[in-house]
């Protein structure tokens, strides 16, 4: 599908596009022991051009090392709403004020393979900050273009097999910055770029290779 121009894409749009999707329901996945997880999506506009912003997990977590991600982690008891869970882990992992996000609505929930069950939350930075990433936490917090996530021509789908023996189809960004984006990451953004209508949903491969 092609790209619209970014020009067309409005905080009004992606707020209508977001609650135009169907009501959040568990799905088969996330039944079970499962931890309730939410991430925080930040968008940055400039002048019209969005921009998706991510962290690099440091090697020293306990999960998903050196991955590229999200801000975001178990929802615990002080939080109220899966709002308010992202907005404290964003602000836990890179400094980013709760104050300065504008929340512009939720994404389908998915399960990981650490057993958490996720929501994005979707919102946008709309004051400038200074990023402040937590030493043992977060290595590195960066932007990419909307337009190039969305490109075909800059993700596929990879048959992966992860340390635990399981294997899967997942999708792989090229890199970008020196940074590759995949695995639940992928699949939140283009959750979120489906919901836009920018891409067909993605779907893997029907037979393994």
């Amino acid at each position: 599908m092609t790209t619209p121009p970014e020009t067309l894409l409005t905080r009004e749009r992606i707020q209508s596009a977001l609650a135009a999707l169907p009501a959040r329901e568990e799905n088969n996945a996330c039944r079970g022991a499962f931890t309730q997880a939410a991430v925080l999506v930040p968008l940055v506009n400039h002048h019209g051009a969005w921009e998706m912003l991510f962290t690099r997990r440091t090697d020293t977590v306990e999960n998903h090392k050196g991955q590229v991600a999200f801000p975001g982690g178990a929802v615990e008891p002080q939080d109220r709403t899966l709002e308010d869970a992202a907005l404290r882990e964003a602000w836990e992992e890179i400094g980013l004020p709760p104050a300065s996000v504008r929340l512009l609505g939720r994404l389908p929930l998915l399960s990981t393979i650490t057993g958490y069950c996720v929501t994005p939350v979707v919102g946008e930075i709309v004051q400038r900050v200074v990023y402040q990433p937590a030493p043992a936490e977060v290595s590195r917090v960066f932007q990419v273009p909307l337009d190039w996530l969305a490109d075909p021509q800059n993700w596929e789908w990879r048959w992966f097999t992860r340390p635990n023996g399981l294997a899967s189809w997942v999708i792989f960004y090229q890199p970008y910055d020196g940074e590759v984006i995949w695995g639940v990451t992928a699949s939140i953004v283009h959750s979120f770029l489906a919901a836009l209508g920018w891409l067909e949903a993605s779907h893997p491969p029907d037979q393994t290779p």
